[in-house]
């Protein structure tokens, strides 16, 4: 397909509003494939738009690794947006050559970066991502200590479990809720004391009934093993 077309395609898919016109759209994209990489990625600068960055990130998560190593290079753009499209774009494809590069990205000065690479590392599942996970528990942004809860929620191993228990002391509630819900995935039995001090200290509603639930599902599981 010609270049005008998909630079065309992508304004389209920017500036429309339309749910069922940027569906369309998103599956012309993902049929052009590989020509379609660079401009897309260009158009992550537009991230401030409501959904379009997840949109743009969901297109080039459909074309694959062939869009990996561009999305890398973008982690480096001076754009905020683009890095942290690029670094959730990488945690969707999932291939581990990836993780060395999210790792960076997770000292980013935007918290936006550090947020969408903590997310990806969890996505990915690689292990040599874990302890620089864990070392961002206590980053001073909440919706990073947000997304390093989720992330861990997909290691089960110990120092995950335990960096989670200590993130239900966390000074967000959103944090402590996004922990305990991992550790309910999770499934340790290490996490129950911790889990029932949160519940009796929780001040919040919601907040309780997302550590209910995750103690509910420790035991459930412990019981069935």
């Amino acid at each position: 397909m010609k270049k005008g077309v998909t630079s065309e395609l992508i304004k389209m898919f920017v500036h429309e509003n339309d749910p069922h016109l940027i569906g369309v759209v998103m599956v012309d994209l993902i049929e052009i494939g590989e020509p379609a990489i660079i401009p897309l990625i260009k158009a992550l600068k537009w991230g401030n738009k409501g959904a379009t960055l997840l949109n743009i990130v969901a297109v080039l998560v459909k074309i694959g690794l062939k869009a990996q190593l561009p999305l890398i290079y973008a982690l480096k753009d001076h754009n905020k947006y683009k890095r942290a499209g690029a670094a959730l774009a990488l945690g969707g494809i999932g291939n581990q050559k990836a993780v060395p590069f999210l790792i960076k990205a997770l000292n980013d000065d935007k918290s936006i970066v550090r947020q969408n690479a903590a997310r990806a590392l969890g996505e990915i599942g690689d292990v040599s991502g874990l302890g620089p996970l864990v070392s961002k528990a206590k980053d001073g942004e909440a919706n990073v200590r947000t997304n390093v809860a989720f992330a861990l929620g997909n290691f089960n191993i110990s120092i995950s479990v335990q960096t989670l228990i200590n993130m239900l002391n966390d000074i967000d509630p959103e944090v402590q809720q996004i922990a305990a819900e991992s550790l309910g995935r999770l499934g340790d039995s290490e996490a129950l004391g911790g889990l029932e001090v949160a519940l009796l200290k929780s001040k919040y509603e919601w907040l309780a009934d997302s550590i209910t639930g995750a103690i509910k599902q420790i035991k459930i599981r412990k019981v069935n093993l």
